[in-house]
């Protein structure tokens, strides 16, 4: 079978006729000649990268040894024992092999040597980041605590490792663990082992699961109480409005009942007079003062009351109003207290949290007022 190799150090193109096979964990296709320089084991096991012989639970071997050994056995193949002539191959722009002078080891042995993760490094890797928890950072200072964990993994390992490659590889531990966790559910009656490494990766999703579902939780909290608050101020506008508007249909409607009076004893009293001239002895029937007056008293009345009531809601509004602010009141107090506990008791315990110092409990009281 031919096809590309899947091993990052492999040092065959495309163009070189070597046979490749499938890896034993992943699937990918990997020489024959990388898969021993990975793993020296068992020939009908093939990996094609530290990652496959960690999933599978194969002893792993040094950091070094793998990388170096598949590097100088894939040189051999390729250069056809340039090497013991004191030449170093090299690759053209076409893929063809050149050699160079031993000289040129020299700029090679400057550059920076390659750092590999081992399963050690990165148990200590996930013991830091659980310890430190740059997931569960605020905004703002996430960065801030992916560069503690870069400095305290640098630190014990004796390394100077940058706060990319410390982030990527958490991240890559994190993926495959995803991946194989899924594999393993899809996969009915299998146990599977749980070793420390697979516990860390497990603790850490499930803390990072948690934060996400309270995060969602809060901004649902936040989102249904300012929809309440919404609707509650458009049912006190609704009410306003047609308050006014009933104030309005009230007093014009007062008016003309009071224009109609007026009309009427007007043209009562023109009758009166007319009857009076022709017969004194004879009663008027036309609306007298009195009556004018007794209407007017009523119409007086009838306000004086409406606006009686109105202010008697209006009272009712701001005594509810009032004991909803107190309620609140107590709930923040409540709450400051809870948390400023609970700060006092993260701090006694050596955990690293911003201190919560004193909050400002009279901007609390004012949002509430305002």
């Amino acid at each position: 079978m031919r096809g590309k190799c899947s091993f990052s150090d492999c040092a065959f193109t495309e163009e070189d006729d070597v046979d490749v096979t499938k890896c034993s964990s992943c699937s990918k296709k990997v020489h024959h000649i990388c898969s021993n320089a990975i793993y020296e084991g068992d020939l009908s096991v093939r990996v094609c990268s530290h990652n496959c012989v960690i999933a599978l639970g194969l002893p792993t071997q040094s950091r070094t040894l793998w990388t170096s050994s598949a590097a100088s056995t894939s040189d051999n193949q390729l250069t056809g024992g340039a090497r013991a002539h004191g030449k170093t191959p090299r690759k053209s722009s076409k893929g063809k092999m050149k050699t160079s002078a031993p000289n040129s080891n020299k700029k090679e042995s400057k550059q920076a040597k390659k750092f590999h993760f081992t399963t050690g490094d990165d148990l200590a890797l996930l013991w830091e980041i659980l310890s430190v928890q740059p997931y569960a950072a605020k905004h703002g200072s996430v960065t801030a605590r992916y560069q503690d964990v870069a400095d305290n993994f640098n630190e014990h390992l004796g390394e100077e490792l940058s706060l990319r490659t410390i982030k990527e590889r958490f991240f890559l531990l994190l993926k495959d663990f995803k991946t194989t966790d899924n594999q393993y559910r899809r996969k009915s009656g299998v146990a599977e082992e749980y070793t420390e490494h697979k516990q860390l990766l497990q603790d850490i999703t499930d803390a990072m699961r948690d934060l996400q579902d309270e995060k969602t939780k809060n901004k649902k909290a936040v989102q249904d109480k300012s929809d309440r608050l919404e609707s509650a101020g458009e049912r006190l506008r609704h009410q306003a409005i047609n308050r006014r508007c009933q104030r309005a249909q009230t007093m014009q409607d007062e008016r003309s009942d009071c224009e109609e009076s007026a009309d009427e004893s007007s043209l009562g009293e023109e009758e009166s007079v007319n009857r009076s001239s022709t017969d004194s002895t004879k009663s008027g029937d036309g609306v007298t003062t009195a009556q004018v007056n007794a209407a007017t008293v009523k119409l007086i009345e009838r306000q004086r009351k409406h606006h009686k009531d109105e202010h008697e809601l209006l009272q009712q509004e701001l005594a509810f109003k009032r004991v909803k602010a107190e309620n609140e009141e107590q709930r923040w107090k409540k709450e400051f207290d809870f948390r400023k506990a609970e700060a006092d008791r993260s701090d006694k315990n050596g955990v690293k949290r911003l201190r919560y110092g004193e909050l400002t409990w009279s901007y609390v009281k004012k949002s509430l007022l305002f």
